[in-house]
């Protein structure tokens, strides 16, 4: 179960692996002992890493880093549910809804913000943390 912290922004995937505003992209490294980590560079200093299967195949995650810091976090559901790819349907958008409420709700902090995010373009709807810099 994924849990943040809304005092700090930590938010942790499990009992050895958790994100946060400190958190810098070696870190990441340390995860790949509990879960496959996908890399992709997309200029000089910024990358996406992608874990996918988090909680048994209930979500998948995106960070992306920007000169080694944690820019933002989009979370979304996992492989456990079937929605169809490149297409937001009513029951996704209502089941991210949940679970963005089981994480406290949309909210701006002095850390950064949670919120809500549809890309109609990409065909996903997400639970999106942004830190500040």
């Amino acid at each position: 179960m994924l849990f943040l912290n809304h005092k700090t922004g930590e938010l942790k995937l499990d009992a050895k692996c958790s994100f946060g505003i400190a958190i810098n992209e070696n870190d990441i490294s340390g995860f790949s002992g509990n879960y496959f980590v996908e890399v992709k560079p997309i200029s000089n200093d910024s990358t996406y890493y992608t874990i996918n299967d988090i909680d048994n195949g209930e979500f998948d995650l995106v960070s992306l880093f920007n000169n080694n810091k944690l820019n933002w976090i989009s979370i979304s559901l996992g492989k456990n549910y079937n929605f169809p790819p490149f297409v937001i349907t009513h029951e996704e958008i209502k089941l991210v809804k949940q679970k963005l409420e089981d994480m406290g709700g949309e909210n701006i902090y002095h850390w950064g913000s949670i919120e809500l995010n549809e890309d109609i373009k990409g065909g996903i709807v997400s639970i999106l943390i942004k830190y500040n810099q």
